[in-house]
């Protein structure tokens, strides 16, 4: 699917009918991004505090000072580093190399864009750390300096990864806040538009912010998840510029028909009239591909399209290479973490530690995976029972296969499922190569009559630790969505993706949201 962007300068008018509500916020937004219908506003009856606040400018200097201090922990561990191995840099070299990344940073647009990526900022971050510190090195020695090699060196490995996943953290930490992001107006003229903003709330740290919506149609779709279960009342599109322009909001997103008629030619040239920027999804699609894959450099000039990543031999290398040192590194790390939980089980409940269960990997070999126990012994026979004797939580196994109030889940295993403590001794499924750290949820073999097909792709790959599903609203999704999802992830499949989903799983599990 492809979008474009075209900018130009406002011209609309301060003149306006009520605004469209978008209801209750989803997943933690907050509510003053929206404008309500019941409120009774206008264009000329706005409020000063019905306005968006922040927006670009304190975005970019969100990011300037995750760089910062970035820069300043990569300075802080190299002279740490260097101290243990004998040498002492000149203090030039460290302030020469912190300065010119961030003037590069600059001069590369890391501080134009607030529309942008995660996954595909990682990867620009990445690359051009990369490309600098190969120069100066590949300059250094030939001017046969040695010393400040290995500084200059041990630098650019540290900045390497922690400048662009720092970048990223903050994203996935800043983009909650009301002050965060480009405040967008939505306008749909083809049904999709509850589904537009919810993926702009599930992934807030892409930088568009919606504060009103706006559809042709007063017909409601269907959604395939419960994610946004409050009404979303419909109104005129040509209502939108208006409002945006009373709201000071310059910028939309329009979602067309899949028609060559020429009026959406017409449309678009509306829009490119009256408001700054106008994102426009061209086939009238809004999956939420869309929402997981927009490209940082060509500033929403496409998407990447369905690929071969996950079977692409350099990154199946590489994603092993990453599975292996941070399995390793995690359960040495960890191990007094997983003798405490291991304690801590026995003395709540009865019974063994460790759950085991069969699930399916890559090309559907059945392999076990490893938990900590989290129910009481000997409650697996009894789910048919619960379900027979309760019909609302049958129609929730059936929706999530899973319940979120679960008797035969213990105190402490509750404790552990809030935040995924219980999957820990899947690292070790991971260094054994049986699943990755990155990578569509690990089914059961009876669920795979229920995977609508799909199983043919998710089965292509590793199961993961986490993966793109768990940062989109975990055991939220539906059972089909959870599918749907792993799908998407495989087709667009890369190294910077893995790194991202990697970020944005430590706020997940430590929020417990979504959790069961």
């Amino acid at each position: 699917m492809d979008v474009v962007v075209e900018r130009f300068k406002t011209k609309a008018s301060t003149a306006g009918q009520t605004p469209l509500g978008l209801g209750p916020p989803v997943s933690g937004w907050p509510q003053d991004h929206v404008v309500s219908a019941s409120s009774g506003l206008t264009a000329s009856r706005l409020r000063e505090s019905d306005r968006p606040r922040g927006g670009e400018g304190m975005t970019r200097m969100a990011v300037l000072l995750s760089d910062v201090i970035a820069l300043l922990v990569v300075t802080s561990a190299t002279l740490i580093i260097a101290s243990a191995v004998g040498l002492h840099p000149a203090p030039w070299v460290l302030a020469t190399l912190w300065a010119g990344l961030i003037l590069l940073y600059l001069l590369a647009g890391f501080y134009n864009h607030v529309v942008v990526h995660p996954a595909t900022e990682i990867r620009a971050m990445m690359r051009i750390t990369a490309f600098v510190f190969l120069g100066v090195f590949v300059g250094l020695r030939v001017g046969g300096v040695t010393d400040t090699d290995i500084v200059v060196t041990l630098f650019g490995l540290v900045a390497l990864f922690v400048v662009p996943l720092l970048r990223s953290f903050t994203r996935v930490i800043c983009a909650r806040s009301a002050w965060w992001g480009l405040p967008v107006v939505v306008v749909s003229y083809n049904g999709v538009g509850r589904e537009i903003v919810n993926g702009l709330r599930r992934w807030p740290e892409m930088g568009l912010r919606p504060v009103a919506l706006f559809e042709e149609s007063t017909t409601v779709p269907e959604t395939k998840t419960n994610e946004m279960e409050s009404d979303m009342r419909a109104g005129n599109p040509r209502d939108a510029a208006r409002i945006a322009a009373a709201l000071g909001v310059r910028d939309v997103i329009i979602s067309l028909p899949a028609t060559n008629d020429g009026r959406n030619a017409d449309k678009v040239r509306y829009y490119t009239k009256m408001f700054r920027r106008v994102y426009r999804l061209r086939d009238g699609r809004s999956d939420s591909t869309f929402w997981t894959t927009l490209p940082v450099h060509e500033h929403f000039a496409g998407v990447f399209a369905a690929n071969a990543h996950a079977s692409n031999r350099g990154y199946r290398v590489l994603k092993r290479v990453l599975d292996v040192l941070v399995s390793l590194a995690g359960g040495i790390v960890l191990l007094p973490v997983l003798l405490a939980i291991s304690v801590f089980i026995r003395l709540d409940s009865r019974g063994p530690v460790l759950f085991t269960q069969q699930r399916m990997g890559r090309s559907g070999r059945i392999y076990s995976v490893y938990k900590f126990r989290t129910m009481y012994q000997g409650s697996q026979g009894q789910l048919s029972e619960i379900l027979a004797n309760d019909e609302e939580r049958k129609k929730e196994y059936v929706a999530f296969h899973k319940l979120s109030d679960d008797p035969r889940v213990t105190s402490f295993g509750s404790f552990l499922r809030r935040y995924s403590l219980d999957e820990l001794p899947q690292l070790w499924n991971v260094f054994v190569g049986e699943m990755s750290l990155v990578g569509p949820r690990a089914y059961v073999p009876d669920e795979i009559s229920d995977m609508v097909g799909l199983e043919r792709v998710v089965l292509q790959v590793r199961p993961g630790l986490t993966g793109l599903w768990q940062v989109s609203g975990r055991n939220e999704l539906s059972f089909l969505s959870r599918v749907d999802l792993d799908g998407e992830y495989i087709q667009n499949a890369t190294l910077w993706l893995d790194l991202y989903i990697i970020v944005r799983t430590l706020p997940a599990v430590l929020s417990g949201h979504g959790a069961g």
